[in-house]
Parts: C-alpha cells; structure tokens; sequence
C-alpha cells in the first residue's frame, strides 16, 4: 500500500498556479500538530502490537501446526481482538480529524461520505479499494487519502489475522508476518510525519 508524499517544493507550486489558474487545487491543508501528535501514538500502539506478535507466534508452519489449541495460544487472534479495535477507532478519529480540516469537505460529496462511513463502522477489506478509487477522484486533499491508507493497513492486518487459509486453520500469524508489518508501518507513519512537517517550512 502506497502512502502519499506532499512535499511539494513552492516553485513546483507557482508553475502549477500559472498553468492551472482558473482550476481551485488543494496541495495541501494546512498543518496541524495534534494530527501529527497522534499519528505517533497510533504508531507506538500499533508497534507494541507488533512486537507483542513477533514475541507470541511461531517461527515456522512446523512449530504453528504442532499447536494443540490454537484459541488459548498468546498469537491467536482472539488475543488481538481490542488492539485492532483500538487501532481502528484511533485511525477513524484521525480519518474524522483530517476530513474537519480539508478545504473542500463538502466538495466530497454524499456518496464518498458513505463509503467513509462504511469503512469506519465496519472495517471491510473491500471497502479499502472503492474508497481509495473514489478518494482518487474526490478529493484533492493527499492528507486525507494518507490516513484512509493507514485506516486500510489495519484493515487488511486483522483480515489477514482472521483468515484461515493464511494461517492454516489456525488465526495464528507467523513471526514473519508480524515482521513485514513492522517495517509497513515504519515506512508508512515516517510518509505521514514528513508531509506533514513539511509544511511548516
């Protein structure tokens, strides 16, 4: 998943002002240090979480299938359960924080609005591709789009904790996979955090 870069530099802009004049672009909105602030707790809990999983699961398919029962083991699912919850609110809350502060809120339109609303009560993986299609048609704000993408990465995390093909029937992850989610999530909130400093300058 691709989070957007806004580091626009001003000459870029002032090419893009003379070209585009008569059209209304939104580069970015204007900065905002509690969404930063809370950018880097969900990253921290997002991280325990992480580590907590590379801790609990096991190494190889050999050691996940000599799992008696795999509901009372520390990697199942069930034991993840409020973390994700608790990631999904705090993403909403930056998706709900984000929008309040786009410059063209109610240029987004109703039918954008639902899709949103969709996605934070209810977390669908599927959801994640048509809002990012409408988002890319919608909206010019990419801080928006940044935390859509963010809320999405939790999204496909816990259906990928869930699914039983994936984890051999038993809604364990291995250690690899909690791996490759810490350098996701690195590489994500460090994109959020540098467009997001940058316009200060």
């Amino acid at each position: 998943m691709s989070i957007r870069l806004r580091c626009v530099p001003s000459v870029i802009v002032s090419i893009l002002a003379l070209f585009f004049c008569s059209c209304a672009i939104t580069i970015v909105q204007p900065y905002d240090e509690k969404l930063l602030a809370d950018t880097e707790a969900i990253f921290k809990e997002a991280s325990s979480m992480i580590d907590d999983g590379i801790s609990n699961s096991p190494r190889t398919d050999e050691e996940r299938s000599g799992i008696k029962k795999p509901e009372d083991h520390l990697a199942h699912i069930s034991k993840f359960q409020g973390r994700y919850a608790a990631l999904g609110t705090d993403a909403d809350a930056l998706i709900l924080r984000a929008l309040s502060r786009a410059q063209e809120v109610d240029k987004i339109g109703e039918k954008l609005q639902g899709q949103i609303n969709i996605l934070v009560e209810e977390s669908l993986p599927s959801q994640c591709e048509d809002i990012e299609r409408e988002l890319g048609l919608s909206t010019t704000s990419l801080t928006v789009k940044n935390y859509i993408d963010l809320k999405c990465l939790f999204v496909r995390w816990k259906a990928q904790h869930s699914d039983l093909v994936l984890t051999k029937g038993t809604s364990i992850l291995k250690r690899t996979n909690w791996e490759l989610r810490k350098s996701t999530l690195f590489s994500a909130v460090l994109a959020i955090q540098k467009a997001e400093t940058s316009k200060k300058q």
